[in-house]
């Protein structure tokens, strides 16, 4: 027993020296990393020391390469840009019909923001962030309470010190719509009402004008032979799609997904590895189904920015720990969509582990991987991608046994540890189980099969783990067993 406690305690004491010796390297060098760039980025795959498993994997059929030609990725960024900054300024000449609704900008996120697409490059997300003028100091974030303590992720956007018949004349097109609703002495703002009868008629708009414009004075000649516009609705989000057709070689289609987001304020308190983040606080339109909860005026708070940041900072890691870890989960990634890709050819279903896991649930597996070893074990021996993917693999499958994968901002002290100043949601918070719409049962499939398929499939054999992995994985059960999930 003592001999542990003071291997913890050193533990803590090289922790603690490691993260003052890397806010001193990396301060000066993260000033220009993190949300301001709003930048589409390609991923940096980063193998490290393990050339045997490195060819290997790259010539597997469940996985191969998870790069993307560049001449494709500059090719689907553009038409992305150049479609997104039609939309944006036809919606903004919209706007004016809606007296005080002015949208100011689109903010890039999702994999192909952070560097973490693979495959292909098709799919684009980026929030149309708006906001409602003569009402900012009046709105704000309101936390939605179930048993005495808050849920986390969600809110109400209500507005104070109002009269409704104030509200109505100073908005009175959002009023007619039905933007603001009131209950219970509070006036709220209706995440459904804008969502659908304001930003996706707007976007509706600006498509049919577009492809009005695209037909005839043909702006897209430099890029396609052919280009079309179509939407759909696919709450939180507005999808576009985008297909492009050439001569001489198959047509490409884009999902472009559009998600108003109000911008309530900057954090100006979060620091990471030394730098003050800066990050915007944003809240998306996301009605819930099946939830107990008002169905109509439900917003979700969103981490974007802290994500967005650590995800940068990651691309400039000098030790290149992180970029193993980014590597790792886009190595899963790009297995899902391979494996999927032979059932479908044999005509078999996919392996469960491929079903029931989604891409965001690999991203918050990439924040507790780079808490626990870039971090807080900061020290412990991570030299390759596939170190990092065999500590991945040993994340999920004990989320998977728990039942439970708190989303890292959310529902950990973690966060807090990692970005000190990081507004609290703990002890007065439930936890948020990413989980949790998942069943049991599938659950209980999906752990089998990273146990039958994901991890030969992958090239491991896993037996005895080491003394670290033991530490790191404990700490993390220890992490998930902890308070009361929604």
């Amino acid at each position: 027993m003592a001999s542990n406690s003071a291997s913890v305690l050193q533990s803590d004491i090289l922790h603690s020296i490691s993260r003052i010796q890397q806010a001193r390297t990396n301060a000066s060098a993260s000033q220009h990393v993190g949300v301001q760039q709003n930048q589409w980025q390609r991923p940096i795959t980063e193998f490290g020391d393990c050339p045997d498993w490195s060819i290997w994997i790259t010539k597997s059929a469940y996985v191969g390469n998870i790069d993307f030609d560049r001449a494709e990725w500059a090719e689907s960024r553009q038409a992305v840009d150049e479609v997104m900054k039609w939309i944006l300024e036809d919606i903004r000449l919209q706007a004016k019909n809606y007296k005080g609704l002015r949208i100011d900008s689109y903010v890039r996120q999702g994999s192909s923001r952070e560097g973490l697409k693979v495959y292909k490059a098709d799919e684009f997300d980026s929030m149309l962030e708006f906001h409602i003028e003569g009402l900012e100091n009046r709105i704000k974030q309101t936390p939605i309470y179930k048993n005495g303590k808050i849920i986390p992720a969600f809110c109400y956007i209500t507005i104070s010190d109002l009269s409704i018949d104030r509200l109505q004349r100073l908005c009175p097109e959002l009023s007619y719509a039905g933007l603001f609703e009131y209950r219970d002495g509070h006036i709220f703002l209706s995440s459904k009402v804008i969502h659908e009868k304001v930003f996706e008629s707007m976007v509706d708009k600006a498509i049919n004008t577009l492809s009005n414009t695209i037909r005839e004075a043909k702006p897209w000649r430099h890029m396609a032979e052919s280009f079309t516009l179509t939407r759909k609705m696919n709450p939180p989000a507005i999808n576009v799609t985008i297909e492009m057709k050439f001569h001489g070689r198959p047509s490409k289609v884009i999902d472009l997904d559009l998600v108003p987001a109000y911008l309530f304020d900057y954090d100006r308190t979060t620091t990471y590895e030394g730098v003050l983040l800066n990050c915007p606080i944003h809240a998306i339109c996301k009605w819930v189904d099946g939830e107990d909860l008002n169905q109509n005026l439900i917003w979700s708070s969103k981490s974007t920015g802290y994500e967005m940041h650590i995800f940068d900072v990651a691309r400039n890691d000098p030790r290149k720990r992180k970029l193993f870890i980014l590597t790792a989960v886009r190595i899963i990634k790009t297995y899902f969509v391979k494996t999927k890709e032979i059932a479908k050819a044999a005509g078999h279903p996919p392996p469960q582990i491929t079903t029931v896991l989604k891409s965001y649930h690999l991203r918050q597996i990439a924040f507790y991987a780079m808490y626990y070893l870039c971090h807080r074990h900061p020290t412990l021996r991570l030299d390759c991608a596939s170190a990092a993917l065999s500590y991945v693999i040993g994340f999920l499958e004990k989320a998977l046994k728990a039942k439970r994968l708190p989303h890292f901002f959310y529902s950990s002290r973690l966060a807090q540890d990692m970005l000190p100043g990081y507004p609290e949601h703990y002890d007065r918070h439930l936890r948020f189980n990413l989980f949790r719409k998942i069943s049991i049962e599938a659950l209980e499939r999906a752990l089998q099969s990273l146990g039958e398929n994901l991890i030969p499939n992958l090239g491991f054999s896993f037996g005895e783990i080491d003394d670290e992995r033991k530490m790191v994985f404990s700490e993390f059960e220890g992490s998930l067993s902890t308070g009361d999930y929604f």
